[in-house]
């Protein structure tokens, strides 16, 4: 018995065997002895402690515990840890598949836009050096041919005169020709005699002044001439020829002695040559000027509140200049400046002219040859309307300068404009159609729409509530892709009335991209467009839809309502 317990411990190996063996025939002898017992507690301990250094479980039971335990508690336990993570795992994997398919779509979309500089509106101003166009009115009055002839003046152009003086004659050579020579001849004549006549001539001493004033002054002139200034030679030419006449018109008007039948004759050839001659004088005094221009009697002091816009952009130029040629009766000869006060009367912009006030001092600087000129003036008159600002200014300077002048162009003192500042290139023309009001309905949530009539039937077809409208009619947009030229639309008064889009307009604008998406905004201006260096200015009043900040697009091309932007 012994022998085969020892054989059984030499081939048992497993310490768990062992154990096992021990405690079936512990249960068989019930009289084991204490040491038996603390042995096997010693055994038991034992493999507690190998069992609690892996997971602290129970002391490992028998061969047929053993087997019970592997195959139930580890493995349930396992299975679930293993269902937990695979559901989390699953979960993770859609939200990354979600968010990876975001990011695609989301470069896909941005790939697919245009990537486009933007510009932002900002408030700004310009300086616009703008011409402006004037006409000038003055204290003048026109002198006209009573016969035809040839027009020879006596006074020089732009030269001050007074009332009474010979301005000049008009003298019909056709008839006075034969006499003018006759009278040459008479003169000669009567000249000769004056030298021959042997009784002693009223005029004699008168005569022998003169002709000792004369000698005197070659005497004189001959000192004078001797220096450098060429110039003085014209000044004793003057002198010589004033006395020498003096002397003649002396020596041919005497009627007494042997030349008084001569001079009688001459008397009489003069009279026949100013019967065919018209003299005109001046009737006041004033500034003489040869040219006219016909606009003398339609721009007068008194017309100064009735000039309209039209006359004063209109170009004038002289056009009358009749020295020495033919004229016919009734033609402008000259013209008499009688003060030196003038007015410069235009239409200005609103915006130049807010500060405006009658009385107050300007400066404007006015075209003459090509250059401008500074002149300074005073605010005679304002006339504001819906657009444009009547002024005139007045001026008493520089007259002269402009005597024969009327329609000028001229800058003010100050021409700044203050709005919005966008960039010239953002401006671009787009066609619009016209939708007459009549056929439009607006719903309870202000929603615009027209009806629709093709083969298909009746179709609703809204219109963008940011459509530009007048009175007559709502513009739309021929990129909405709403509406097309030849659509038919239906009245909501009368379902047999239909009117045929036909009508277009073009409307100036930007492209606003606020929120990646283009929009274009109509822009509207009073007169021309304030611009200048690239830039222009528009009146936030009247653009309600731009705003500062707002971002354009600069150079617009090949863009279209609605189009998404980078």
């Amino acid at each position: 018995m012994e022998k085969r317990i020892d054989q059984t411990k030499k081939t048992n190996k497993n310490p768990i065997s062992r154990s096992g063996q021990k405690n079936g025939q512990a249960r068989k002898r019930t009289g084991s002895s204490g040491v038996e017992q603390r042995k096997k507690r010693v055994v038991s301990g034992r493999t507690e402690q190998r069992h609690s250094s892996v997971k602290r479980s129970a002391p490992r039971p028998g061969p047929d515990k053993q087997a019970a335990s592997h195959t139930r508690k580890p493995v349930k336990k396992s299975a679930v840890r293993r269902k937990r993570v695979t559901s989390t795992q699953v979960i993770v994997f859609f939200v990354g598949v979600i968010f990876v398919g975001y990011l695609v779509g989301y470069a896909a979309d941005r790939a697919s836009r245009p990537s486009i500089a933007y510009a932002t509106i900002e408030n700004g101003s310009i300086d616009i050096p703008m011409i402006h166009r004037g006409i000038i009115i003055r204290d003048e009055v026109v002198y006209k041919a009573g016969q035809k002839g040839f027009v020879y003046y006596s006074v020089a152009d732009k030269e001050k005169v007074k009332a009474g003086t010979s301005v000049c004659q008009i003298i019909d050579e056709a008839v006075t020709a034969s006499l003018t020579e006759s009278l040459g001849e008479l003169e000669q004549n009567i000249m000769v005699k004056q030298k021959q006549r042997t009784d002693i001539t009223a005029y004699q001493s008168d005569v022998k002044k003169t002709n000792k004033i004369i000698k005197d002054s070659i005497d004189g002139s001959i000192y004078k001439l001797l220096g450098s200034d060429i110039s003085l030679i014209y000044t004793i030419r003057a002198d010589l020829d004033k006395n020498i006449n003096l002397r003649n018109q002396k020596l041919l008007n005497e009627d007494r002695g042997s030349v008084s039948d001569l001079v009688e004759q001459k008397a009489a050839l003069e009279l026949s040559i100013s019967e065919n001659t018209e003299v005109i004088k001046a009737n006041e005094g004033g500034i003489i000027v040869y040219l006219t221009d016909g606009m003398e009697e339609a721009l007068t002091l008194d017309k100064l509140d009735n000039i309209t816009l039209e006359q004063t952009t209109m170009y004038v130029e002289a056009k009358y200049d009749v020295q020495g040629s033919q004229i016919e009766s009734g033609d402008n000869v000259f013209k008499i400046i009688a003060s030196s006060e003038w007015y410069i009367a235009s239409y200005l912009d609103n915006g130049l002219t807010i500060d405006y006030k009658e009385g107050d001092a300007q400066t404007i600087y006015v075209e003459l040859n090509g250059l401008y000129q500074e002149l300074p003036v005073t605010i005679s008159r304002i006339n504001r309307g819906a657009e444009k600002t009547y002024v005139s200014y007045k001026a008493t300077k520089s007259m002269l300068d402009y005597a024969d002048v009327r329609s000028v162009g001229f800058k003010t003192e100050s021409s700044v404009y203050t709005g919005l500042k966008i960039p010239n290139t953002a401006i671009i023309d787009r066609t619009f159609i016209n939708v007459p009001n009549k056929y439009i309905t607006v719903d309870n949530a202000g929603v615009k729409s027209v009806t629709r009539r093709d083969a298909n039937g009746d179709a609703r077809i809204s219109i963008n509530s940011q459509s530009r409208t007048d009175e007559a009619y709502t513009y739309v947009s021929k990129d909405s892709g709403g509406l097309i030229l030849g659509d038919r639309l239906v009245s909501p008064d009368d379902n047999e009335l239909l009117y045929s889009l036909e009508e277009t307009s073009n409307v100036n604008g930007i492209f606003r991209v606020n929120n990646g998406i283009a929009e274009f905004v109509p822009i509207y201006h009073e007169g021309e467009l304030k611009e200048n260096s690239g830039y222009c200015i528009l009146d936030p009043a009247i653009n309600p839809r731009l705003k500062v900040q707002d971002r354009i697009i600069p150079e617009p091309k090949n863009i279209v309502d609605g189009q998404k932007i980078n």
